[in-house]
């Protein structure tokens, strides 16, 4: 079953920059199509204030280590190239959750 991310500012709309997203609600998805949250996981970006690019990288990417897809508003080259490296697929193309369960053919 796979696991998906959705940066999301209210768990509808996929509005959120992945380096800087407060919060990811993680799904699982169903080979029928049905997606269940199964819990949001909160980012203190209030924290990051001054620190390295590459922390807030590793911060963002931690939060999502196991899911097989990450739905954000935009991801930079470099978090995009991260994330695939740890066989996680990132993409941009939706504009809100419900969108993404009618487009994406999970299971």
């Amino acid at each position: 079953m796979p696991r998906v991310a959705i940066g999301s500012s209210d768990g509808e709309w996929i509005d959120e920059h992945f380096v800087n997203c407060r919060q990811f609600f993680i799904y699982d998805a169903t080979p029928g199509g049905e997606w269940t949250l199964a819990e949001i996981r909160t980012n203190d970006t209030s924290a990051w204030g001054g620190q390295h690019q590459e922390s807030l990288l590793q911060q963002a990417s931690s939060l999502v280590k196991d899911c097989s897809i990450v739905l954000v508003s935009r991801i930079g080259p470099g978090a995009q190239q991260l994330l695939k490296e740890s066989g996680i697929t990132s993409m941009t193309q939706f504009i809100s959750l419900k969108h993404a369960k009618e487009k994406l053919a999970l299971g």
